[in-house]
């Protein structure tokens, strides 16, 4: 359902370019780092994973991904 959701704004923006609704595309890519940063951090805190369990599953290191979304958990 969001891939289809993704794909609408991309043919609404790229394909008939359609400027006014690069906006809401951007929203959509924020609102959804948001989330990936809250479900990163619960993972941790609550379930008890590792940020290098994380970070393989994310295809980054376990570093880049303490940086990102362990800085708010460490302060």
């Amino acid at each position: 359902m969001l891939l289809r959701l993704f794909d609408a704004y991309e043919r609404r923006v790229g394909g008939r370019g359609d400027i006014d609704e690069l906006p809401g595309l951007v929203d959509l890519h924020r609102e959804l780092d948001e989330r990936i940063d809250r479900a990163a951090r619960a993972l941790y805190e609550v379930h008890g994973y590792s940020w290098g369990e994380i970070a393989k599953r994310m295809g980054t290191s376990r570093q880049a991904a303490r940086q990102r979304w362990g800085k708010e958990i460490d302060k």
